[in-house]
Formats: C-alpha cells, sequence, structure tokens
C-alpha cells in the first residue's frame, strides 16, 4: 500500500534527495541561478537540498522546471505495511 497524502506528516521524506543533488550538479546551471529560478535565496535553496527545511509546492515544481525534469521523477515510491 501506498501512503495517502494525508498521512504524510513531513513532505521532505518524499524527495530523493540524493538523485536531487546529482541533478543539480548536471545542470550546468549555478545554485544561484536555481534559487532565482525557484525565487528563493541559495542559502534557502541550500537548506532546502539538503533536507534541513521543506519544499513548498510551488518551489518544487520551480525547481523541476529549472531543472528540466518532470515533476515526478525526484519522488520516492514509498510502502507502508498497512
Amino acid at each position: 500500500m501506498f501512503k495517502k497524502v494525508n498521512q504524510i506528516k513531513d513532505y521532505s521524506e518524499l524527495i530523493n534527495y540524493d538523485l536531487l543533488h546529482e541533478l543539480i550538479r548536471g545542470s550546468n546551471k549555478t545554485f544561484k541561478e536555481i534559487a532565482k529560478d525557484c525565487n528563493i535565496s541559495r542559502e534557502a535553496l541550500y537548506k532546502k537540498v539538503n533536507g534541513e527545511r521543506e519544499f513548498k509546492l510551488l518551489e518544487y515544481v520551480r525547481l523541476c522546471f529549472s531543472l528540466g525534469i518532470g515533476l515526478t521523477i525526484l519522488l520516492k515510491i514509498m510502502e507502508t505495511d498497512g
């Protein structure tokens, strides 16, 4: 079974951070450029991509657009016991 959206307490647990770091390195964009695309500061982006802060949905959409990837690329498929 998959977790229902309302059962997820921390949406950062949905993001594959290892893949995110790899995509950022391969994007040919600076951290500052990606942050600008996301409409957040470079410092805020740093904290979000390292799991210290959560992405807001719009920031996540902007991040995916900036990296040229689909919205589901970074999402983990999560299963529960029941």
